[in-house]
């Protein structure tokens, strides 16, 4: 679920993207990914991502701890890409704007946190090629809690 006005069109980085139809401030929840989802733990994550299904490999994201959410159907959130630098700070289910983001900015994240640490999982950067892989549950949830506390102090 998208919580600011925001549109699908071609992406510089990756087919696909996600962009800003509005000013979006520092700190603001732009997107919720736990609407009309299915949870999975890891093990019938890695299962389901073996099979390749586009669907699932473009909505599924770790929730929290060994939890992963996916969707039947791709909607708007989905086209959100992968930057090192991203725009946008996920935590558990939720997308928040790392930094003042202008109208007509694509909307990123690093798939890091999105990813299980299993390297069978891993993809490739679309910009750089290099190989991503998830960071372990404890590592995502550390790392986006503690940029999220200073990103809302």
């Amino acid at each position: 679920m998208l919580c600011v006005k925001a549109s699908v069109r071609n992406s510089k980085i990756h087919g696909m993207g996600l962009f800003a139809s509005e000013n979006i401030e520092k700190g603001a929840i732009v997107a919720i990914f736990t609407e009309g989802v299915k949870i999975t733990d890891e093990k019938g994550y890695l299962r389901m991502a073996k099979k390749k299904d586009k669907t699932f490999e473009q909505t599924s994201v770790r929730l929290a701890g060994d939890y992963f959410l996916y969707k039947d159907k791709i909607e708007s959130e989905d086209f959100i890409n992968h930057s090192d630098d991203p725009s946008l700070l996920y935590h558990c289910g939720v997308c928040f704007a790392r930094r003042n983001i202008k109208t007509g900015e694509e909307l990123t994240a690093d798939y890091k946190h999105f990813l299980s640490a299993d390297k069978s999982n891993s993809i490739r950067n679309a910009q750089s090629g290099k190989i991503i892989n998830g960071f372990s549950w404890k590592d995502a949830l550390r790392k986006s809690a503690k940029e999220l506390t200073s990103l809302i102090d």
